[in-house]
């Protein structure tokens, strides 16, 4: 079971969001704290309290696989349950003693998404903008890079580059390894639905595609079944 918690977080939600800080437990006000830019604090913010108000809910039959949150009423001190977060040795982030629950979170642009799962689960979203195409010579295969170069115009370099990005971030999430595993070791089969390891050809992660907004895009990696 997997289900999405996303915030399309304009400027005018910024303050709202952030007033509601005070509801979280001192350690996670003072990690938000630490955030200089007031942007990224108000995305973080908008992260833990979606973390804090789903994780003991969001197997509930109320919630569809993707969850728009537009009513930030929704967080009040009723519905806020804050627990421990730990990490493991690559910093990835669990529920401290609940270990049927699983989250991950991700923001780009204007969107912050949680997944919740019951598994383990790696999320990415991605906004198609400018960013330099070289660096797919660095992280992705060979036959990636044709993908890339491959496009007609700028623009369909860059929505090919954001969404073989955002499927490899997901699986780098899922594993907890981030950017320490070279993202060529992997590619990404679309068409069939998973994550798979180069040299023998297993498949190591299901992946799925979630539509969010137009010019985005967001992949789940969770376990093959």
């Amino acid at each position: 079971m997997i289900k999405l918690f996303v915030i399309k977080l304009t400027e005018n939600d910024e303050d709202i969001l952030l007033d509601k800080m005070s509801l979280l437990s001192l350690e996670i006000r003072e990690r938000l704290e630490k955030y200089k830019v007031k942007r990224d604090r108000a995305l973080s913010c908008s992260a833990k309290l979606m973390l804090f108000t789903f994780a003991h809910t969001f197997k509930n039959d109320e919630y569809t696989d993707v969850n728009l949150i537009t009513d930030y009423d929704v967080f009040n001190e009723n519905s806020i349950k804050n627990f421990d977060i730990t990490y493991d040795e690559y910093g990835k982030a669990y529920v401290g003693d609940k270990s049927d629950i699983y989250f991950n979170i991700s923001h780009s642009g204007e969107y912050c998404v949680l997944a919740l799962s019951d598994e383990n689960v790696g999320v990415d979203i991605q906004q198609a903008r400018k960013v330099n195409l070289r660096i797919a010579e660095k992280w992705f295969n060979e036959k990636e890079n044709e993908y890339v170069k491959g496009a007609s115009t700028e623009d369909e370099a860059l929505t090919r580059f954001a969404r073989i990005w955002s499927a490899k971030e997901s699986y780098a999430k899922y594993t907890g390894k981030g950017l320490s595993e070279p993202f060529t070791k992997f590619y990404e089969d679309f068409d069939a639905g998973f994550v798979v390891e180069n040299t023998d050809n297993k498949r190591v992660a299901k992946l799925s595609a979630y539509l969010i907004d137009e010019g985005y895009f967001c992949h789940v990696s969770s376990p093959v079944k």
